[in-house]
């Protein structure tokens, strides 16, 4: 019986993360969403208003 055996490199994390990057940063993912955020507490984003809330409770 014989096998077939494939050698395959696998990608280092760096590289993995290499993909995802651009789509994180701030110019095609912010500022693409930030005139839907607002700072009155109505975003349907629960995150976002604690995150709110908590830079409030820091300034007062």
């Amino acid at each position: 019986m014989k096998y077939l055996v494939c050698l395959v490199e696998e990608p280092s994390a760096k590289e993995m993360l290499k993909s995802p990057l651009p789509l994180l940063l701030p110019d095609s993912g912010s500022r693409s969403i930030a005139h839907y955020l607002k700072t009155d507490g109505s975003n349907l984003s629960h995150s976002f208003n604690v995150l709110l809330d908590g830079i409030r409770k820091k300034i007062l």
